[in-house]
């Protein structure tokens, strides 16, 4: 995502071809929705290890990979979606410098929420949730050194990942309420 925007930058405009331009556009959804869910699964699991250390000896490394198995074939229902309405929806975004999904088709009126709502809106309640819990649960702690530098990771690593989407959450909260210019996207 940021090289052919980075190019997009250098040439202003979209150079890299259309095949190019759909692989950024549908691969830039996926990697924010995978992300989101494995954020949330780590801090799941974090939140299982340290409330119920006992049931969290018995999860088994093979059992997290397919959870996260899971997680990579479910968020590619982002992109299927997107592919499936309107494969040809796709345009370079002058706002962005990169490719993106047009959302053009009716449908989206109500679909794009329930897939946003799915997507981000229910990993990141997890995030939060769990986060706020791993909180109370590490001012209990305070004392077991290794565990509580484990949550902390946990915590600072989804904090830091929560404060870096909040503008693209935002901007895609509002996007759909401006402007376009034809001229300029296409």
């Amino acid at each position: 995502y940021l090289l052919p925007g980075f190019v997009s930058v250098a040439f202003n405009g979209w150079v890299l071809g259309p095949a190019l331009c759909a692989c950024t556009a549908y691969l830039s959804y996926y990697a924010f929705s995978l992300s989101f869910f494995l954020i949330a699964g780590m801090t799941s699991g974090k939140l299982l290890m340290v409330w119920c250390p006992m049931r969290a000896r018995v999860w088994t490394s093979g059992r997290s990979q397919v959870i996260c198995t899971v997680m990579w074939v479910f968020c590619l229902g982002v992109p299927l979606t997107q592919s499936s309405v309107d494969k040809t929806d796709v345009c370079f975004d002058p706002r962005k410098y990169n490719c993106t999904y047009g959302y053009t088709a009716n449908i989206w009126g109500w679909l794009k929420p329930a897939l946003f709502g799915v997507m981000a809106l229910l990993p990141g309640m997890t995030i939060f949730v769990t986060s706020v819990l791993l909180l109370k649960k590490a001012r209990s702690v305070v004392r077991e050194g290794l565990r509580l530098a484990g949550m902390l990771t946990v915590l600072v690593t989804s904090g830091v990942y929560i404060f870096s989407i909040l503008p693209f959450v935002a901007y895609s909260i509002v996007e759909p309420f401006l402007e376009k210019d034809p001229a300029k996207v296409g």
